[in-house]
């Protein structure tokens, strides 16, 4: 594949699954197991798919994936933080494959110009994090939504200045607004409750409701 990070390769992969469903997302990873794989409930580490893919005889690489009940848990987690955090009118979404693992950022919002709409994505483990690690983290991305209108205004200068001038003037800018959403979010996020990845695996599917009886008609 080149030189791509995990990050991209994982973007590629969900759009393939969205595009032609999971059997174009297998084609394109070079993977299709010869029998289904069996494995332990939960969440395998990014270590351990790689190992079972390659006892399978797989080759390439494996993108970790979450559960359907943690995925269904974090997206309504956001929803809650985004709620008390007077996000009522904005839509929340959660990126469902993680951020590369070795990578040294713990999370990334995409707020979409224009719109009301904040997608968070979190680095491959974040299921094991400390709880308050976790709730900062959540609270910290929730708070670019707040503040997008600083990175928009700060990127007009591109129409008055040079582009080594606004590039320098937008790091800048990026910056001093990570160092202040991180103290922010460090005050506000005591306040806020805390996550339970656990208790979110453990929570029982509904069950589907039984079909009523037919009542014998009378002759």
């Amino acid at each position: 594949m080149g030189d791509v990070t995990l990050a991209q390769v994982a973007d590629l992969v969900e759009l393939a699954g969205r595009v032609g469903g999971k059997a174009a997302a297998d084609a394109f990873m070079g993977y299709r197991p010869p029998e289904p794989i069996t494995a332990p409930r939960g969440v395998l580490s990014f270590a351990e798919r790689q190992k079972l893919l390659r006892r399978k005889g797989g080759e390439g690489l494996v993108v970790p994936m979450v559960t359907d009940r943690l995925y269904d848990g974090m997206n309504q987690y956001l929803r809650d933080l985004a709620d008390e955090m007077e996000l009522r009118d904005w839509t929340t979404y959660f990126h469902r494959i993680p951020m590369d693992p070795d990578g040294d950022i713990d999370g990334k919002a995409n707020v979409v110009d224009g719109r009301k709409s904040i997608t968070v994505s979190l680095r491959c483990g974040w299921w094991t994090w400390d709880a308050k690690q976790l709730r900062q983290t959540c609270a910290h991305e929730l708070l670019h939504a707040h503040l997008a209108g600083v990175i928009y205004a700060a990127d007009a200068n591109r129409f008055v200045i040079t582009e080594p001038d606004h590039n320098a003037t937008m790091d800048h800018v990026r910056r001093a607004m990570e160092y202040a959403i991180d103290a922010i979010a460090d005050g506000w996020a005591r306040h806020l409750p805390l996550p339970d990845p656990d208790a979110w695996e453990r929570k029982p599917k509904a069950k589907p409701r039984a079909k009523a009886k037919a009542k014998p008609r009378k002759r």
